[in-house]
């Protein structure tokens, strides 16, 4: 058995991980790390900013 997790990005599409009971136990104790990869691209899969860069391309030092 799986218990599907999901949340919307900052588009509004559903992004999910699939985890085995014992992993979501765990998971609603420690929290869960989702990839931060499907928040760099528009809908059109473009990247929005380049974080490989000095400062992120946010103009940060």
């Amino acid at each position: 058995m799986l218990i599907r997790t999901a949340w919307a990005d900052q588009h509004g599409i559903v992004r999910s991980k699939s985890l085995l009971p014992q992993a979501f136990l765990s998971t609603l104790e420690n929290g869960m790390q989702i990839s931060t990869g499907t928040f760099l691209f528009d809908t059109g899969g473009a990247i929005v900013f380049n974080p490989f860069v000095p400062g992120g391309s946010l103009d940060m030092s």
